[in-house]
């Protein structure tokens, strides 16, 4: 295990972003494990910016979200499904057939 420390929030999403652009262009169909929250949204905008800048392609690559709301729809603006389409798969070129989030209305 590398442990990075940083001086603060924008060093921190610096570095992660560093990590998963390099992932992406050396791994074009890696599987990303991807959290939700405010925490992450310094780290989507890098690749955003990255991906609109730079050229780096997420075509090939699948993402996996570990958690979403219990009743809450995809399309519902408090879901982490539309959280996830807001800030980074509507931005870039991924396949949404490839970004995979649970279920909150699913009976079990």
């Amino acid at each position: 295990m590398n442990i990075i420390i940083t001086e603060d929030y924008d060093e921190l999403s610096d570095k992660a972003s560093e990590i998963i652009i390099e992932l992406v262009r050396n791994k074009p169909d890696a599987v990303l494990g991807l959290a939700t929250g405010s925490t992450t949204l310094g780290l989507y905008k890098r690749l955003v910016i990255d991906h609109k800048e730079n050229g780096t392609s997420y075509k090939q690559i699948r993402a996996v979200n570990l958690d979403e709301y219990v009743g809450l729809d995809k399309t519902h603006s408090q879901s982490y499904a539309y959280f996830m389409r807001k800030n980074l798969f509507d931005r870039i070129d991924i396949d949404l057939n490839n970004t995979y989030i649970e279920n909150g209305t699913a009976e079990n």
